[in-house]
């Protein structure tokens, strides 16, 4: 969300500096898009279940099946079942022992921990002199997030 008002409004965004400070030690040393993307990619396999072989992942079973439901979301949703998506994907009216509660890492990681990385991202290309730092911001999210969905 942050991301997309940088975009509406650059000057804005640019102005205030609240998720990267640039200190030269800890995260804020090791934050940068390469960072981001790995962390953010490879997140789910810091659980202790996890095939942890990076290079004999799926990755295009993963990628085949991301574009297929980004691409015809109506078959998707339809063959999933219209009320049950709204039910678990969007609106908090199930919970993950009824087999739903997907709303709860769509809001907290994806809508409220995303919107922060992003800004944190934005800040990060504008302190680093790139120009039209929201869409670079934009770009590395957004691999992030592909990467994630398809591990």
């Amino acid at each position: 969300m942050l991301v997309i008002l940088g975009l509406l409004f650059p000057m804005a965004a640019a102005a205030a500096q609240y998720f990267y400070t640039r200190r030269p030690y800890g995260t804020e040393r090791q934050f940068n898009p390469i960072s981001q993307i790995l962390n953010e990619g490879f997140d789910l396999l810091r659980s202790s279940d996890a095939d942890r072989r990076v290079l004999a992942l799926p990755y295009g079973v993963t990628a085949r099946n991301l574009t297929r439901s980004l691409t015809t979301p109506g078959a998707i949703i339809s063959g999933y079942g219209p009320w049950r998506y709204v039910r678990n994907e969007l609106l908090p009216l199930s919970l993950k022992a009824g087999g739903g509660g997907q709303w709860v890492p769509n809001y907290q990681f994806h809508l409220l921990g995303s919107g922060m990385v992003s800004a944190r991202m934005t800040e990060w290309f504008t302190q680093h002199g790139v120009s039209h730092p929201a869409w670079w911001s934009f770009a590395t999210m957004t691999t992030s997030h592909v990467l994630n969905e398809m591990v």
